[in-house]
């Protein structure tokens, strides 16, 4: 209800008054009257019942100067809350009288005139549950249950259960507090919470039902299965609606002086270097639904040393290589055999020793190397196996297949005779030594003595199959890998190559030498070996500069190279850029195009910077229309009102890296219809 407040006056005069006011308004302009009250946005009216501390929120007038909040127990009374003159829009209440009707009264100055809203509430008869939410996920580990306070109550009691009003996971008696923890719900289980408010000696409640976050559970190592390795994977189960999980293992529960995983997103965990002979205590957290809850699990690791290092599988250098292993309790010794099969000891054979690491000084170069380790516990020897892979030191030719490989393989690597033979380095390696011979080992062609570098290139026989040597110098020895090629027979294209796109503007073609060459030719053609746009003639170079190229169209590339008098050849294909834009409407070439203004349009050129069309009456005139010059990406323009039954002569320009190129079209008109009916000027 809204009403404006007014002082008490006679009848004729207040009806007096009226008129005159009523007069006023109807003089002033429209935004001289006055603006509508302030409304509540919160609580909303005829919503739910009020709880004892509420928040009242209401809507701002923009030419209001203050507002004005009364709460009282019938019409217009403020004996729950009178908040004086307020310049914001809201008000915190607290103390809200339970079961009750109240009256609000939101008053809002205006113009230095009171006006008002009127609003009924009742408030709420029982506490309300402020935490957990209806369908909540909760921790089962833990969580809080808190609720509204409401006046004059004389207790509260809350229940927590497995089922619907039950109380076997809570039953808090009757407390004066507002929150209660419950530490008792299974995981993965619901929980049904009943709050009751004490009044005037009467019970009322309130309902909620919570759901125990899921934990992840250990698919591996299995629970009470065989003891952990000193590395050992650790995986579980996927919940759904996890977002992380995190992994502790420690020498007692709930401890991570072994494992402190982080925060992690997958479902593994390798851990490495768990102590032999011991139990280890495993914490597995789950954040599900925003809440942790971890599950509990112990293990007994191995009653044998276990390898720190090398593990299982690494590649170790062949300079040295140490070998370290875990502390068993109550060990009398430890034994290290390496070999160079399973079980074998020729490499390292240690006898028993106290010690809980082992140097080895060399290891053979690029071989698999096989590690026991024993540990004598109360006179039995139990061991542990790994296998390792050393290290090659030989330097490989980069994108080369060594001949063993190439044996296998169909054809041999075809290189040119200026090859270029480059290889990665090696670590610490001292020098390298590069053999090329007509036969395996043999270095007639090419000995190059030693080198720092990791490449050399030369001149190479053409036509011939050569045998590669790659020594590298490491270590004080020199090791090799050996490859075999084959040189090219015809010089090939270096530049440009198959499929590339060129510039019309013209391309450097360029090859490859060939050392027996006597000459090379080189064709090209607008059709494949055609040399309508370049014919050298025999040359000695092994570069051709092809000047201009027709624009938008594929050339065609033959290279020959003369050996022996006979001719050889290569071919490329390569795409000419298109510089020169094309009429695509009016249709070049039309007998019967549109005399009335039409859309020009033209195709886009890539690079283009600016197009510019002209029409006339003959070539090169432009007394029919001339555009202007147009930026790019523009690709059509309106066209001029044409001459019926007239050809007329277009040119279309390109601006290109700053040239202008264009394109000629001719059109026909079709003629304009004459009329025949009524004859002009009749009557």
């Amino acid at each position: 209800m809204c009403r404006s407040r007014e002082p008490a006056t006679r009848t004729g005069a207040r009806a007096t008054a009226l008129l005159a006011t009523a007069l006023l308004l109807l003089a002033l302009p429209v935004a001289a009257v006055r603006a509508a009250p302030a409304t509540l946005v919160s609580p909303v009216p005829g919503g739910a019942a009020l709880r004892a501390d509420a928040v009242f929120q209401w809507t701002a007038v923009a030419s209001a100067s203050v507002y004005y909040l009364y709460v009282g127990t019938s019409p217009g009374a403020k004996d729950i809350v009178n908040s004086g003159e307020l310049a914001g829009t809201s008000l915190p209440v607290s103390g809200l009288p339970a079961a009750s009707t109240v009256y609000v009264r939101l008053s809002t100055k205006d113009s230095g005139s009171w006006v008002y809203v009127d609003y009924v509430f009742t408030t709420d008869d029982r506490a309300r549950l402020l935490t957990p939410n209806d369908h909540a996920t909760v921790s089962p580990a833990a969580f809080k249950v808190s609720w509204t306070r409401i006046a004059g109550a004389q207790a509260y009691y809350l229940y927590v259960g497995s089922s619907p009003g039950a109380k076997d996971y809570l039953d808090s008696g009757e407390v004066q507090g507002l929150q209660q923890w419950v530490t008792s719900l299974p995981t993965g289980a619901p929980g049904y919470v009943r709050l009751y408010t004490k009044r005037a000696d009467r019970w009322v409640y309130v309902e909620a039902t919570v759901a125990a976050a899921s934990a992840a559970a250990l698919t591996a190592p299995a629970a009470g299965g065989a003891p952990l390795l000193a590395d050992t994977l650790f995986q579980w189960s996927t919940v759904p609606t996890a977002s992380a999980y995190y992994l502790y293992i420690g020498t007692s529960v709930g401890a991570k002086d072994l494992v402190d995983s982080g925060e992690l997103a997958q479902t593994s965990w390798q851990a490495r270097g768990l102590p032999a002979g011991s139990t280890v205590y495993v914490r597995l957290y789950t954040k599900d639904t925003g809440v942790w809850v971890y599950l509990d699990y112990a293990f007994t690791t191995a009653d044998r040393a276990q390898l720190i290092s090398p593990h299982d599988g690494d590649a170790v250098n062949p300079n040295g290589l140490q070998v370290a292993w875990t502390r068993v309790t109550a060990a009398q010794a430890y034994y290290l055999y390496v070999g160079s099969s399973s079980g074998a000891s020729d490499l390292i054979n240690s006898g028993e020793i106290q010690a809980m690491t082992q140097w080895l000084p060399s290891l053979p170069d690029g071989t698999t190397v096989y590690i026991r380790l024993y540990t004598k516990r109360a006179n039995a020897w139990l061991y542990v196996a790994a296998t390792v892979t050393v290290k090659t030191f030989r330097a490989q030719l980069i994108g080369a297949t060594s001949s063993a490989a190439a044996a296998s393989a169909l054809g041999l690597q075809v290189i040119p005779t200026n090859y270029q033979f480059q290889w990665a380095p090696v670590a610490g390696a001292g020098a390298y030594y590069l053999y090329i011979g007509t036969s395996v080992g043999t270095k007639n062609l090419v000995d190059t003595g030693q080198l720092s570098g990791t490449s050399w290139q030369g001149n190479l026989p053409a036509a011939s199959t050569l045998y590669v040597r790659l020594y590298t110098f490491d270590q004080g020895y020199w090791v090799y890998v050996d490859y075999v090629f084959v040189t090219d027979d015809r010089a090939r294209l270096t530049a440009p190559n198959d499929g590339d796109t060129v510039s019309p503007g013209g391309m450097q073609v360029s090859w490859t030498p060939l050392s027996d060459a006597l000459s090379y030719y080189l064709y090209v053609g607008s059709s494949p070996g055609a040399s309508d746009l370049v014919n050298t003639g025999e040359i000695q170079s092994l570069t051709q500069w092809v000047a201009a190229l027709p624009d938008a169209a594929p050339a065609y590339i033959r290279l020959f190279t003369k050996r022996a008098n006979t001719w050889l050849y290569v071919d490329a294909t390569v795409n000419v850029q298109g510089t020169r834009a094309r009429l695509l409407n009016p249709v070049p070439g039309d007998a019967g195009a549109d005399p009335r203004p039409v859309q020009l349009i033209w195709s886009s050129v890539a690079g283009a910077s600016a197009y510019y069309v002209h029409i006339g009456s003959a070539p090169d005139l432009t007394d029919a229309f001339d555009s202007g010059q147009m930026p790019a990406p523009t690709t059509t323009v309106l066209g001029p009102l044409l001459v019926g039954g007239r050809t007329y002569f277009l040119r279309l320009y390109t601006l290109f890296n700053g040239v202008w190129g264009y394109r000629d079209y001719s059109f026909t008109t079709r003629a304009w219809a004459s009329l025949l009916a009524p004859a002009a000027g009749a009557q």
